[in-house]
């Protein structure tokens, strides 16, 4: 039982070894049969070729003969051969060939970041206008009169405000300096001479005051602050000329009075002797009472007359004291009035030069100049005796060596592979890249959120910087200038071309067979 069926397993194991044996020779027999057959035709390929015939012979052949011995024109066995090596040519090339990756976008050529605006400080009138569109023009040159009438006007007006000022500053100043000389630190009789030697010395004085007197003020501000000097001097001293003859008169008051009262201090003890006298003779009998009542009479008559002198001695070193307290005040008074008008003239003064600073400068700013070298663009007024509103933008100054820059508006697909520094070829609309060739930029700037545009829907702004600021047609070197349109390619990388041929079979391959 076990033998027949070893056998059997053994011969079934031989036959299953045979037929993949077979199974895989296949093929390779294959191969060497019609790599025999293809030697075996291409050693033969000359036997059917009949023999080399001219045309005029094979005319007079018969007409299989003819048909047989004619050769074939080469032009069809060029042609297919031609195709094949083009076709050969193209798939190494499609394999190691690669091209480049383009993010395309349109847009225009925008103003630079390092273009200067030119603009007025403030509403005016447009007296000239000095330049053109497109004109070259260096830094400091004018560009734009404006009437200068209204900042004038001001300016005039604060130089009026600023010599008041300092008159008056100067006048309080002088007036301190001569109170001090004439009053501080004297006594009643020493300050009286001093004013009385102020007077005969009031046309020095003024010479001197008229020396120190700014020389760049002119003749008759001078002379009018010389004059109020001099009132204003002469109405202080005629009130303290006053207060002095008061005091004067008040002194001499007082000086009568002390004389009166030493004389009735004298004439008393001899008034009181004689009425004693007069009382003892009386009780002796030796005199009548009448006179010792007249002598009692007297002692006390001059005793009261000793009492009213002393009270008007008192009276007048009272009135003398409120009228030097009164001369003091008023010179006190005065001092402060002047301090305080010399303060006020000051700061009034420096405000004025501030203001007068600010009226020079937009005088000045009336007259437009250029910032930098460059070349005038957006040019805004034209027509003199127009009118500019504050911060109107009249034109921009393109710096020499400013880059020129444009704004593209790039699509979400493409947002994601473009990256600054990206280098980027530009087509001018105006000049058909055909004929003028394209320009190099770089991508400097990414918006980092998309835009709404009305028409194309949310789309990135891209800033590109061009390399050139100029393009050449027709030998000439044409400007750009900013509102060109564009369209802009940014290389975003690269790909074999096979990778191209082979892309829609992809995406059949990836999208097929798929259930959702």
């Amino acid at each position: 039982m076990i033998a027949p069926r070893a056998s059997a397993l053994r011969e079934r194991l031989r036959r299953w070894k045979t037929g993949w044996r077979h199974r895989l020779g296949g093929p390779a027999t294959l191969w060497h049969r019609q790599r025999e057959v293809f030697a075996a035709a291409w050693a033969a390929r000359r036997d059917l070729v009949g023999p080399a015939r001219h045309a005029e012979e094979a005319a007079f052949l018969p007409a299989a003969l003819a048909l047989r011995d004619t050769p074939m024109h080469p032009a069809p066995r060029r042609t297919a051969a031609a195709l094949i090596a083009l076709a050969a040519i193209a798939l190494l090339w499609s394999l190691v060939g690669r091209v480049d990756i383009v993010a395309v976008a349109s847009g225009k050529l925008v103003v630079s970041d390092r273009s200067k605006l030119v603009q007025p400080l403030e509403r005016a009138v447009v007296h000239r206008v000095r330049v053109r569109d497109g004109e070259q023009v260096k830094a400091g040159q004018p560009l734009v009169d404006l009437d200068p009438t209204a900042p004038a006007a001001d300016r005039e007006s604060l130089d009026e405000q600023r010599l008041a000022a300092a008159a008056e500053r100067w006048r309080a100043e002088r007036l301190l300096a001569m109170l001090g000389g004439a009053d501080a630190g004297r006594s009643d009789s020493a300050r009286s001479a001093a004013w009385a030697a102020s007077a005969s010395t009031t046309v020095s004085s003024w010479t001197t005051a008229w020396a120190d007197a700014p020389s760049d003020w002119p003749a008759p501000r001078r002379r009018e602050a010389l004059t109020m000097l001099r009132a204003e001097w002469a109405d202080l001293r005629a009130r303290l000329e006053r207060l002095d003859a008061e005091a004067d008169r008040r002194r001499a008051e007082r000086d009568t009075a002390l004389a009166a009262a030493r004389r009735l201090e004298s004439a008393l003890p001899l008034a009181a002797r004689r009425e004693a006298d007069l009382r003892a003779l009386a009780g002796e009998g030796f005199a009548s009472t009448h006179a010792w009542e007249d002598r009692r009479r007297e002692r006390v008559d001059l005793s009261g007359e000793l009492d009213t002198q002393q009270a008007r001695m008192r009276e007048s070193d009272a009135a003398l004291g409120e009228t030097r307290a009164t001369r003091a005040a008023l010179i006190a008074e005065v001092r402060q009035r002047w301090h305080a008008t010399r303060e006020q003239a000051g700061a009034r003064l420096a405000q004025i030069e501030a203001e007068h600073r600010k009226a020079g400068r937009r005088e000045q700013l009336t007259r437009l100049l250029a910032p930098v070298d460059g070349t005038v663009q957006q040019l805004a007024i034209h027509t003199p005796g127009g009118i500019v509103t504050e911060a109107q933008a009249l034109m921009v100054i393109v710096p020499d060596e400013a880059p020129v820059t444009a704004e593209v508006m790039l699509e979400n697909k493409d947002i994601g592979f473009v990256r600054v520094g990206d280098a980027a070829a530009i087509k001018l609309e105006a000049f058909p890249f055909t004929r003028h060739g394209t320009l190099p930029a770089t991508v400097t700037r990414v918006s980092p959120d998309a835009i709404d545009h009305e028409q194309l829907g949310p789309r990135f702004a891209v800033t590109l910087t061009l390399a050139a600021r100029d393009i050449e047609v027709d030998g000439a070197r044409v400007p750009l200038r900013p509102g060109m349109a564009l369209s802009a390619e940014v290389r975003t990388g690269s790909r074999r071309v096979i990778g191209f041929l082979l892309s829609p079979l992809e995406r059949v391959r990836s999208e097929s067979l798929q259930e959702r």
